[in-house]
């Protein structure tokens, strides 16, 4: 069960209509996002690599349970050590497939802790308060990327 902001709540029932949320620390949901990612490599052979993406939504709607909360100290790091998961699992069928992931919106920063698995490729999307052509922009969209290698 997805415990968003501390309460209980079954898969079916998400706090935002038409979004459900995991509990992505939860071992059978790494397992099974990367069976459904080896289902799709084995269904396209030339893909090279599989979204994982997740939804843009208040942090608020993650889950909160006290492994989800153990899982990383920043929403960053819970969600590359999510993906990083799933990456591992993957990597062993198809070494030379990828997971691609975003770092958007709520863990846009890079994680404290947690390093990527070397088979996540990530799409940074920045922010950009001016528009991309704004120096001061870009410079920190920049160091905030650097940050994720």
């Amino acid at each position: 069960m997805v415990r968003p902001a501390g309460r209980r709540q079954a898969y079916g029932q998400p706090q935002v209509p038409g979004r459900v949320r995991l509990c992505h620390s939860n071992k059978e949901l790494q397992e099974e996002v990367a069976r459904i990612v080896m289902e799709k490599i084995e269904q396209n052979p030339d893909v090279h690599s599989i979204g994982i993406g997740l939804d843009d939504v208040s942090p608020e709607t993650f889950c909160q349970c006290e492994v989800c909360k153990a899982f990383g100290p920043t929403l960053s790091d819970r969600v590359a050590r999510y993906d990083s998961a799933i990456a591992e699992i993957v990597s062993k069928t198809y070494p030379n497939r990828y997971v691609t992931m975003f770092a958007y919106a709520q863990w846009r920063n890079p994680p404290q802790e947690t390093k990527l698995h070397p088979n996540v490729i990530l799409s940074y999307v920045g922010v950009h308060t001016h528009g991309y052509l704004y120096t001061p922009d870009r410079v920190a969209n920049h160091e905030l990327f650097d940050g994720w290698a």
